[in-house]
């Protein structure tokens, strides 16, 4: 351990806190991690876009145009 560098002994570090507490594969916070493939990564991103623009509906900008104004 004394001859390795900082980095690795922050990534063993790491690792082991994965391992002792793992999150839960239903976890709100368990997007897509770097094990995953460029599919489901891809997926997310499409899902998360289409949950922007869901959200970004006409009469909600106008209700914030009415209060605060055209910016």
């Amino acid at each position: 351990m004394w001859q390795m560098s900082i980095g690795q002994i922050v990534m063993y570090h790491n690792l082991g806190i994965e391992i002792k507490y793992p999150k839960p594969p239903s976890a709100p916070g368990s997007g897509p991690s770097i094990k995953s493939s460029r599919k489901e990564i891809k997926a997310a991103l499409a899902q998360a876009k289409e949950l922007k623009t869901q959200s970004e509906n006409a009469s909600e900008k106008e209700r914030y145009r009415e209060k605060y104004g055209d910016i």
